[in-house]
């Protein structure tokens, strides 16, 4: 008997917690705009990410202690270069972690483009960003066009970017 109360309890904490999570805020969606978001800068101050007009930007979550998104930066550092003249833009966004770690990661990396901090958990509740790396393409016009959870390799970035609209 004190087995099924206690079952009980716990289903009954269960369906009355489980709308906990959601939020009823615009996702990242392919083919639908990218959500209004905002992010510390590395200073500090708090910036809203806005893709350019005209530009593909790779919005890229990552988090400094992750074996593939350490893996997958070089890759994408040389991708942001590569295509910074040809119309694309790359912006990192940390999950939750310290400016010290974003900085050291952003050196060891040799990273140049802009780097972001989540401290509040829009990357996972509004971008989708539950495995890292995660990867959301945003064409010209400031529509998600593609959405890459787990690592790529610079191939595919290219292929990414060429489908997004950029360099043509």
């Amino acid at each position: 008997m004190t087995r099924f109360v206690l079952a009980a309890c716990a289903t009954a904490i269960a369906l009355a917690t489980g709308g906990c999570g959601f939020h009823f805020h615009p996702s990242a969606t392919v083919g639908k705009p990218l959500p209004d978001l905002s992010f510390a800068t590395l200073d500090g101050s708090t910036e809203q990410l806005q893709p350019a007009p005209g530009r593909v930007t790779f919005v890229n979550v990552f988090a400094t202690w992750c074996p593939p998104c350490k893996a997958e930066t070089p890759d994408l550092v040389a991708f942001a270069s590569a295509w910074k003249n040809r119309g694309v833009d790359v912006v990192g966004v940390d999950q939750e972690e310290t400016v010290p770690l974003v900085e050291a990661f952003r050196t060891r990396y040799h990273i140049a483009y802009p780097m972001l901090i989540d401290s509040s958990r829009q990357t996972k509740d509004l971008l989708g960003a539950r495995v890292i790396p995660h990867t959301i393409v945003v064409d010209g016009s400031g529509v998600v066009r593609a959405i890459v959870s787990g690592p790529m390799m610079r191939a595919q970035m290219d292929d990414l970017a060429a489908k997004a609209g950029a360099g043509s």
